[in-house]
């Protein structure tokens, strides 16, 4: 008598095992597989299609999407691009600037290709750039790459990923977006340097923000805007561009103050900044949850006590009956509470210290919740500030 397999039929085991499986297989085993049952491609492929990445210099992205499109008849494809949710676009630099011109001679590239994909894929809900050139023709190209043809679908988030994306290619990519669809963006403070017009017209309806100061190798702002995280024309250059707010988080990354020239602050510095930024902050009446990063190490020694001490005067016995003193996590908790305090439309807080921890407050029908977290924690990674939307 044969022997009963005891192995899982494949279209019947568990999703997750066979993204497990797929983690081992070449693409054109994949395909094969997925042909041959319809069952296994409605548990498969929404997991595996869902994101899309095209790496590379400019020619490997040219030859990403040539393959993509080459199997544009088939019903592998077919079904891809309707699982599609998420698409990131890494861009690098050729070897050398001789292989570029040698590839721009003879490419018949189109500046269609990129709103091609876009355009082809009716799900798609978010778009990376990660764009690392550093000749300025290659970046030329990449732009003019990005501008051609009509006006890209409508889809909801928009990441820039790169300290080395300019204000000319923010600009023509948000103006390349349909009018209004954009509900959150996520960026560098290059974005204050694309026209004015481009960003009121793209972001019109953008609810959530997160713009990030972003650090090359040495740990040196890429950009020459040397805002502070809570800079009062920071916030109004904000409530005007982005009238919608309901998210917002001002990062400043991760950095080395002892290799930088910063200059401390003290406690009254401090407090001014914080009481300037209450008053902007005010004047975004959608606002719900903000995050923005404060770390200890900016701040004179003596400054946490001083303000310890002027949070607990300002503040009602009802609002610190379960505050404790506790150095560092006690300032967090003090300073979420005064903010909550002064900004009665937040549900939630998030001040960032030392990457990846964080303080994170929120309003209960019980009362304020402050807790001490990491953003590195998994079960973190949908929530906010690590999720914007």
């Amino acid at each position: 008598m044969a022997e009963q397999p005891t192995a899982c039929p494949l279209a019947t085991m568990p999703t997750e095992v066979l993204c497990m499986i797929g983690d081992n297989l070449s693409h054109h085993e994949i395909r094969n597989t997925t042909l041959v049952s319809k069952r296994l491609r409605q548990l498969f492929l929404p997991r595996i299609c869902k994101q899309l990445k095209f790496s590379g210099n400019m020619e490997q992205l040219e030859n990403g999407f040539h393959f993509y499109f080459a199997a544009e008849t088939t019903p592998f494809r077919d079904v891809v691009h309707r699982h599609t949710r998420y698409v990131t676009f890494n861009t690098k630099s050729f070897d050398t600037i001789d292989h570029m011109r040698a590839w721009f001679i003879n490419s018949q590239i189109s500046v269609l290709q990129i709103g091609k994909f876009l355009i082809d894929t009716p799900n798609l809900q978010h778009v990376t750039f990660n764009t690392r050139l550093e000749e300025s023709q290659e970046s030329v190209i990449f732009q003019h790459l990005t501008k051609g043809g009509p006006r890209w679908p409508s889809f909801r988030t928009l990441t820039f990923g790169s300290p080395t994306d300019d204000a000319w290619l923010i600009g023509t990519i948000i103006n390349k977006v349909g009018l209004g669809s954009l509900e959150a963006i996520s960026g560098g403070f290059q974005m204050f340097l694309v026209d004015p017009k481009i960003l009121n017209f793209g972001c019109a309806n953008v609810t959530s923000l997160c713009l990030k100061k972003q650090y090359n190798t040495r740990g040196l702002l890429w950009d020459e805007l040397s805002l502070e995280i809570l800079d009062d024309d920071l916030l109004e250059q904000l409530k005007k561009l982005f009238p919608e707010l309901e998210s917002l988080i001002l990062d400043e990354g991760i950095q080395d103050y002892s290799v930088r020239n910063v200059t401390l602050l003290d406690s009254e510095l401090l407090y001014l900044m914080i009481d300037e930024a209450v008053y902007k902050l005010r004047e975004m009446p959608r606002l719900r949850r903000f995050a923005f990063t404060l770390d200890t190490d900016r701040l004179e020694p003596c400054a946490i006590n001083e303000l310890e001490e002027d949070f607990l005067l300002m503040l009602s016995d009802e609002i610190i009956q379960d505050y404790e003193v506790n150095g560092q996590d006690g300032f967090y908790n003090l300073l979420i509470r005064y903010l909550f305090i002064c900004l009665p439309n937040l549900e939630e807080l998030c001040v960032t210290s030392r990457h990846p921890v964080c303080y994170h407050g929120r309003v209960t029908s019980g009362g304020m919740i402050v807790s001490r977290q990491s953003l590195d924690d998994p079960d973190m990674k949908y929530t906010f500030p690590n999720a914007i939307i």
